[in-house]
């Protein structure tokens, strides 16, 4: 089943697809919520439930989400929600909610982000088999087994972007003050850009203005092997190289990928040397 304003390839190759009003996602996932508490379907396995705290209160900001509600806001109807609610915590199988990257580039991002973790956690589908699972990445099985306490920890709000200042978060600015940093005159102003594939018109917030930004720029290049909407702009394109002609392992990426996965690094091989008599 597919939740989203576009008839996209997944939308069309799902078994459902449901259409709902752009930016509203926040409200359809906490009626779902609503109708799971409201009908005493809510589960947790064991052993996230023990590492849990705070569900009645998520059931108190559930309340206001009634079906009915939901249906105001996104144009779909009351007598849906309900049935993806009770669909999700019924059946044998287990079944996750899984949310697509521009999930996070809408009004309310960050709280309908965080209500599919919520929606998996209370329908006993969060780090299960079949459900929403954790992958172990590299980067995750090292920090599980550091002391507590070592290390130099998390750092930000070390300095701040030019225009509208907002803080650092592990050495990076917010992608939503890109457009702005790049119109407004003055010392710092950004004029060149470099994008490393991916497609940041397309992902990032009022992705309009940003358009009209990239227009601005006095030089841009992109690497990439596609012409997207955000490379369209660059003044030089390069292709990148074949992923078996690098050596990068990403250790951030690979901690949100679907499946585990490992590369191996092919070493140069050493040639033997031949001892001489003397030596030990």
């Amino acid at each position: 089943m597919v939740i989203d304003p576009r008839a996209s390839r997944t939308a069309q190759a799902a078994d459902e697809h449901h259409f709902i009003r752009p930016g509203t996602d926040a409200h359809l996932l906490f009626a779902l919520a609503h109708v799971l508490f409201d009908e005493g379907l809510i589960s947790p396995h064991t052993e996230i439930a023990s590492i849990t705290a705070g569900i009645e209160t998520v059931q108190l900001l559930a309340e206001a989400f009634t079906p009915e509600a939901a249906a105001t806001a996104t144009g779909s109807t009351q007598e849906r929600s309900a049935r993806i609610a009770r669909e999700l915590a019924a059946g044998a199988t287990r079944r996750g909610v899984r949310p697509d990257r521009d999930l996070h580039a809408g009004v309310s991002g960050t709280l309908a982000s965080w209500l599919v973790d919520v929606l998996n956690l209370l329908t006993g589908n969060l780090d299960r088999e079949g459900g929403a699972m954790f992958p172990l990445g590299s980067r995750r099985s090292l920090e599980r087994v550091r002391t507590a306490g070592r290390g130099r920890g998390a750092r930000f709000g070390r300095y701040e972007s030019r225009v509208r200042g907002l803080s650092e978060i592990f050495g990076e600015l917010p992608v939503a003050c890109l457009a702005e940093e790049i119109e407004t005159p003055g010392e710092g102003q950004l004029k060149a850009l470099i994008t490393v594939s991916g497609n940041r018109f397309v992902s990032t917030p009022n992705r309009g203005r940003l358009g009209d930004a990239l227009e601005q720029l006095e030089f841009m290049l992109s690497l990439d092997v596609y012409i997207n909407e955000t490379t369209r702009h660059a003044d030089v394109l390069l292709p990148a190289p074949s992923p078996l002609r690098r050596s990068h392992y990403d250790l951030a990426l690979y901690l949100f990928a679907v499946r585990n996965r490992r590369e191996l690094l092919r070493r140069p091989r050493c040639r033997p040397t031949r001892r001489s008599p003397t030596s030990g």
